[in-house]
C-alpha cells in the first residue's frame, strides 16, 4: 500500500462508519456521498468517486476493520461492517474471518458458527465440540439464564457471551482478581 492510498483509505474507513449508524438501506456508500446499487459494488466500473473500486492491496487487518474482499470482477477494500451484516458477499473471506461478534470458529472444524447456538441445548447447532462443554470443558458462567460452559476461545474477546460480562475480563467473582 503506498502512502497516497492512506488518506482514501481513512477516508473510506470514516465513511463506511458514519454510513452505518445514520443509514438501513442496502446500498453501498461511496466516500462523496453518492450511494449505489450493490452490484456496481467492485464491479471493474467506477460509479461514484471511485472509492467502490478501491484495490484491495493490503493485508486482513480486524483492528483497522478493511478487508480485501474478492467479487466477480476483482478484489476491492471493503469495512468489514457490509460483510458482517450481510449487506455484501466475498468470495474469500468468511464472517469469522472478518472478526464479525455474533460468530465464532469451531475449533475442531473451522466451521464459522453464530455465537446464538452456544448452550442452546440443541444438539444440531453450534460446532460439533459443543456437546463436551457441558462436561466440564470451557469456561463456567450463566448464559440467558442458565448454566453455560463457553469454548475457552471466547474468553477475552470483547464479545459479551455470559449474562454479566465476566468471560470479556474473566474476573474471578468470588476472589475479585482477574484470572488471567
Amino acid at each position: 500500500m503506498a502512502n497516497q492510498d492512506l488518506p482514501m483509505l481513512l477516508s473510506l474507513m470514516l465513511f463506511t462508519l458514519l454510513y452505518f449508524k445514520s443509514s438501513s438501506n442496502a446500498a453501498f456508500t461511496c466516500n462523496d456521498g453518492t450511494s449505489i446499487p450493490l452490484f456496481k459494488f467492485c464491479d471493474g466500473i467506477s460509479d461514484c468517486d471511485g472509492s467502490d473500486e478501491i484495490n484491495g492491496s493490503i493485508s486482513h487487518n480486524v483492528s483497522t476493520s478493511l478487508f480485501n474482499c474478492t467479487r466477480r470482477h476483482g478484489t476491492c477494500l471493503l469495512h468489514r461492517d457490509y460483510i458482517c451484516n450481510g449487506i455484501i458477499f466475498c468470495n474469500n473471506v468468511n464472517l469469522c474471518d472478518v472478526g464479525c461478534p455474533n460468530y465464532y470458529q469451531c475449533m475442531n472444524t473451522k466451521q464459522c458458527v453464530r455465537r446464538e447456538t452456544i448452550c442452546d441445548e440443541n444438539p444440531c447447532n453450534g460446532c460439533a465440540e459443543d456437546d463436551g462443554w457441558p462436561n466440564g470443558i470451557g469456561f463456567k458462567c450463566i448464559r440467558n439464564s442458565r448454566e453455560c460452559r463457553l469454548p475457552q476461545q471466547l474468553l477475552w474477546d470483547n464479545v459479551q457471551d455470559c449474562d454479566n460480562g465476566i468471560d470479556v475480563c474473566y474476573q474471578n467473582a468470588s476472589m475479585g482478581k482477574t484470572g488471567r
